[in-house]
């Protein structure tokens, strides 16, 4: 039997890089029924099957990416990231993010301002 599945995929990236989703708009149909005995199910038949568990698999589904999923960010990266987007390709998630480099900047820049001051002052 082969399986055709059609739905609307919703993501969201919480913080802490947790993903969650929601399914909605699902359509399941059968598209290759093939028994190896004797049966007078017919394709009809088995998609009227499919179709009564339309509802239960989507509300499993959801109840499944409702918990979300945390991604593998080191936390030590998780803290210095920000602007954090999500975008879905053809058959892909991406991540997009920015850096917060302006507090390290300022503490690197302290520190050489810092050194200068030291070694000018040690030179006079």
């Amino acid at each position: 039997m082969e399986f055709q599945i059609e739905a609307e995929l919703e993501f969201e990236l919480l913080q802490n890089f947790n993903l969650i989703g929601n399914l909605k708009e699902v359509n399941i149909e059968v598209t290759k029924f093939e028994t190896y005995f004797q049966s007078r199910v017919t394709l009809a038949q088995m998609n009227s099957k499919v179709k009564s568990m339309q509802e239960p698999f989507t509300k499993m589904v959801n109840t499944l990416l409702t918990v979300g999923q945390g991604l593998p960010v080191p936390k030590q990266f998780a803290g210095e990231l920000s602007k954090t987007r999500l975008f879905s390709y053809d058959h892909f998630l991406m991540i997009e993010t920015d850096p917060k480099v302006e507090k390290l900047v300022t503490e690197k820049v302290v520190k050489v301002r810092e050194i200068f001051k030291r070694e000018l002052n040690n030179f006079l």
